[in-house]
């Protein structure tokens, strides 16, 4: 059984929503904190493990709502992205 099984066998599906949104909330207070309040490099192994911490929930979610769904939007955004940041550098 992959971690993502385990998580959704043994939890409900509100409980690991949840935990991504603690997960995305604790992402983002330390991303606010270093763009705004320190620019002190001992943060970034903290954010990194936060961001990481992120993923791992966001793929548990992931898998409730629907891998394939999930994985379509994000190839579309990366096209967009992709497209974007292309027609930017034509520009430059």
């Amino acid at each position: 059984m992959t971690l993502e099984e385990l998580a959704i066998k043994c939890n409900t599906e509100e409980f690991n929503k949840l935990k991504l949104l603690e997960e995305f909330h604790e992402c983002g207070e330390l991303l606010v904190k270093t763009l705004t309040k320190s620019k002190d490099q001992h943060d970034i192994p903290h954010l990194i493990e936060e961001l990481g911490d992120v993923i791992v929930r966001a793929n548990i979610v992931a898998e409730i709502l629907g891998r394939d769904k999930v994985d379509a939007r994000i190839a579309y955004k990366k096209d967009m992205l992709m497209k974007h940041y292309n027609n930017k550098l034509k520009r430059v």
